[in-house]
């Protein structure tokens, strides 16, 4: 989807999407409040994204997420 940019409450309306994969995306920048409104959110997939830590992941707030998949 050559996404680059997740900026704050880019989903804050999607409280019934259970599963996010963004694979292949380029991430350069992800705003503190990007995954916001995730509230079923159980499984997000970043695989191959340029994120190269946990630190860099704004998810602390998600309290359904039980996989997280960052493989390279």
């Amino acid at each position: 989807c050559h996404i680059h940019t997740i900026e704050d409450n880019t989903f804050v309306d999607l409280h019934n999407l259970s599963t996010l994969i963004l694979t292949a995306n380029s991430l350069q920048h992800l705003g503190l409040a990007a995954f916001y409104g995730l509230t079923s959110l159980k499984k997000l997939v970043l695989v191959e994204t340029n994120i190269s830590s946990l630190s860099d992941l704004p998810i602390g707030h998600l309290n359904t997420l039980q996989e997280l998949n960052l493989g390279h």
